[in-house]
């Protein structure tokens, strides 16, 4: 789910305002209304504190500002603008702007939802161009990307304590802000295992992948992993348990 467009209205006729912010909740869901203002000065003195994605300008101000003037005093960088105004001598400025859309008053609902969702859209394009840039540099770095709940997380391998399979999914426990945590990934243990292969991972049961930096002790057929005053008991495969432990202490010694 695309996360909402937090969103200022700057309005000196507070009943315009007031439509506007009524338009925008039956119509756009996704549009988060933190702000509005009813006059270029008020704008100027509060948006600088503002975490805002989106500006509905209105033009002219009864204090003397108009928008042009404001969005000179401001530094808006990436802020999408949409004007609404009664005035049609001002499009060709706001078309220097880059503005999203110029809505004539009174504006029309599918207008303005064209408008909206035009802002939608180069968010989503500019959120998915950050994920990847994201995910590149990640596997550059050799971080492992997991994909839950929507979320990508990008984990340094140093950092993770084990994997447990469960059915086709994986359990990941990892470290951080000094203390343990758990991530479910649609991933199976077998891609996880050949991601991990040349990072002192080693697979000791069919249901467990573990980083060797973490085994404090083992003990008949269980390992005793510690990670940040936690502890984590796990299986070892009582086939291969004789190979294991060498594998353990072959790998601890090299560390």
């Amino acid at each position: 789910m695309t996360k909402p467009i937090n969103t200022v209205i700057v309005e000196d006729m507070a009943i315009a305002a007031n439509h506007l912010k009524q338009m925008l909740a039956d119509n756009c869901p996704n549009i988060n209304v933190i702000a509005t203002f009813n006059s270029g000065k008020e704008a100027i003195k509060h948006l600088p504190f503002l975490n805002y994605d989106l500006l509905f300008l209105d033009i002219e101000y009864n204090d003397g500002y108009n928008a042009f003037r404001m969005l000179e005093d401001l530094d808006f960088g990436e802020t999408h603008i949409i004007f609404t105004t009664a005035h049609e001598q001002y499009r060709k400025e706001a078309s220097d702007l880059n503005s999203i859309k110029y809505l004539l008053k009174p504006i029309k609902t599918q207008e303005l939802v064209k408008a909206v969702e035009r802002s939608q859209h180069i968010f989503i394009g500019k959120e998915k161009l950050e994920t990847l840039e994201k995910k590149h540099e990640a596997i550059k770095s050799g971080k492992l990307i997991v994909n839950t709940d929507g979320v990508c997380y990008f984990l340094e391998p140093a950092d993770i304590v084990c994997l447990e399979a469960s059915g086709p999914y994986t359990y990941i426990y990892y470290i951080s802000e000094n203390q343990t945590k758990k991530l479910l990934s649609s991933q199976n243990l077998g891609k996880f295992e050949n991601l991990l292969n040349s990072q002192n991972f080693l697979r000791v049961h069919k249901k467990y992948l573990v980083n060797i930096k973490f085994i404090e002790k083992s003990k008949q057929n269980k390992l005793t992993l510690s990670a940040k005053n936690e502890t984590i008991e796990i299986l070892i495969s009582k086939d291969r348990r004789k190979e294991i432990l060498e594998s353990i202490s072959l790998a601890k010694f090299e560390l």
